[in-house]
C-alpha cells in the first residue's frame, strides 16, 4: 500500500500513539506510523517485531535499547539491509548482523565497525553484491587482488578505491582489462600511455580512450588503430589531427557518417572523394545534392566499384546499364564498322 504519512488525525494523535492495540493497526496500513507511536511502544518488542517484519528500516523508530537488541536487529536487517544503519554501534560490531545485512544490501560495509571492515569473508561477501563496496573495506585489503577482480565483475568503477600500489602493477592491470576496460580512467598516466595496456584496450574496448592523454590522441599511429575499433574518436580529436587527410579517410571508410564532419577542402576534393566512396560506398549518400549529380565523380567510382549502384537513383542506374550495353555491342558488333553510331549514341546517355 502507498505509505501515507497523515494517516494518523492529529486530533486523536494521543490515543493511536500511546494505544498499542491500535498502533499495531496502523502500522498494518503503513510501518512509518510507527514514527508517532509512543516512547513506551518504540520499546515494545512485540510493537517493533510486528513493525520490522513488514519493514526493517522502521528499526529506525525503535528505542536505542532495542536497536542494540540482537533478535530484533537481525530480523531487521534480513528484511531490509539498510537497517544496519540505524542499529547501535555495539551491533556493528556484530559479524551476523552485518552478513545479514550485506545479503539485502551491499553497501552495508559503509556503516560498519573498523573490526568488520578487515574480515575477509564479510569484504568478499560485500564485494560480491556491490562492488563500490571496496571503498569501505580496511587498506589491508584494499591491496587484495583476489577481492578488487571480485568487485570489477558487477562494478568496473570500483577499480578507483583500490590501493595505490595495486594500481601501478602493470600485470595485475593487464588481467583487469580482461574484465573491464573501464579502469583505464584510474590508471596512473605511466600505464596510460603504455604499449601494452593500450594494445589491450583498443583491442577490447577502443572507445574507452576518448579521454586517453593528449600524446595518445595526436599520435597517428594510436589514432589510426582506435579509428579501426572506435571511429568516433575522431570528435575527440584535435584540429590539427583532424585535418589530417589519412585519418579523415579512414575515419570516413569505417564510418561513412564522420564525412559530414570532415573539413570542407576534403569534401569537395575530387580525388579524395574518390577513393573513399570506392572504399565504402555508403559514404555516397553524405554527399550533397550537386556531388551525387557529378557524373565525373559516379562513372570514375563506378569503374572501380559497382557497388555503387545501390545508394544511385533509378534514372543513374539505368543510364549506367546502357552504356555498359552499348560498349558490349561496340566490342562485338561489325555491322556499323565505320560508323560512329556508338559514340552518338553514347553521347546521348548518362
Amino acid at each position: 500500500m502507498e505509505k501515507n504519512f497523515l494517516i494518523i488525525n492529529m486530533k486523536d494523535f494521543n490515543l493511536y500513539s500511546s494505544n498499542k492495540k491500535s498502533m499495531m493497526q496502523l502500522i498494518s496500513v503503513n510501518t512509518y506510523n510507527l514514527m508517532y507511536a509512543a516512547e513506551h511502544l518504540k520499546d515494545d518488542k512485540e510493537v517493533i517485531n510486528y513493525a520490522i517484519q513488514q519493514d526493517g528500516y522502521t528499526i529506525k523508530f525503535a528505542s536505542k535499547r532495542l536497536r542494540n537488541y540482537k533478535p530484533i536487529v537481525l530480523e531487521a536487517v534480513k528484511n531490509c539491509g539498510y537497517a544496519y544503519m540505524f542499529v547501535s554501534n555495539e551491533m556493528r560490531k556484530d559479524f551476523d548482523v552485518l552478513y545479514y545485512a550485506i545479503e539485502t544490501y551491499g553497501l552495508s560495509m559503509n556503516y560498519a565497525d573498523t573490526t568488520l571492515k578487515d574480515n575477509f569473508l564479510l569484504a568478499l561477501k560485500s564485494v560480491q553484491k556491490n562492488g563500490i563496496s571496496l571503498a569501505y573495506i580496511s587498506p589491508r585489503l584494499k591491496k587484495n587482488k583476489f577481492l578488487i577482480k571480485t568487485a570489477l565483475k558487477n562494478c568496473p568503477y570500483s577499480f578507483s578505491y583500490c590501493c595505490e600500489t595495486v594500481k601501478q602493477d602493470k600485470n595485475f592491470v593487464l588481467e583487469c582489462l580482461d574484465i573491464s576496460c573501464h579502469i583505464y580512467h584510474y590508471l596512473p598516466e605511466r600505464l596510460k600511455i603504455d604499449y601494452q595496456i593500450l594494445k589491450k584496450v583498443i583491442e577490447k574496448d577502443a572507445g574507452k580512450l576518448v579521454l586517453a592523454p593528449r600524446i595518445i590522441l595526436e599520435n597517428l599511429y594510436y589514432v589510426k588503430e582506435i579509428i579501426k575499433k572506435y571511429p568516433y574518436i575522431y570528435y575527440y580529436l584535435s584540429i590539427q589531427v583532424k585535418k589530417n587527410d589519412s585519418v579523415c579517410e579512414l575515419a570516413c571508410i569505417t564510418e561513412p557518417f564522420i564525412f559530414k564532419s570532415i573539413p570542407n577542402h576534403f569534401q569537395n576534393n575530387f580525388q579524395f572523394l574518390t577513393k573513399v566512396i570506392t572504399k565504402n560506398p555508403r559514404i555516397y549518400t553524405f554527399l550533397s545534392n550537386k556531388q551525387k549529380d557529378n557524373k565525373e565523380l559516379i562513372l570514375k567510382v563506378y569503374q572501380e566499384e559497382k557497388k555503387i549502384k545501390q545508394y544511385l537513383s533509378k534514372e543513374i542506374c539505368e543510364q549506367l546499364m546502357a552504356k555498359e550495353n552499348l560498349k558490349i555491342l561496340k566490342n562485338f558488333n561489325s555491322v556499323f564498322d565505320g560508323y560512329d553510331i556508338y559514340e552518338i549514341i553514347e553521347s546521348f546517355l548518362f
